[in-house]
């Protein structure tokens, strides 16, 4: 999904798209995050939960 709406075929630029997904299904309950790129995962997800408990 997050190559089509990207446009990028290579997996390895799209961690951008996927750490957009994977902060949107947080207010849904999604607990579990699955990411190959931990260390820019962990970065966007302390800014989510700071903009969101702020």
């Amino acid at each position: 999904m997050i190559g089509d709406v990207t446009g990028v075929q290579d997996p390895a630029g799209r961690d951008a798209g996927t750490q957009a997904a994977s902060l949107e299904a947080l207010p849904l309950g999604q607990s579990v995050l699955r990411v190959h790129a931990v260390e820019g995962m962990v970065q966007a997800l302390r800014i989510w939960q700071r903009v969101h408990t702020v």
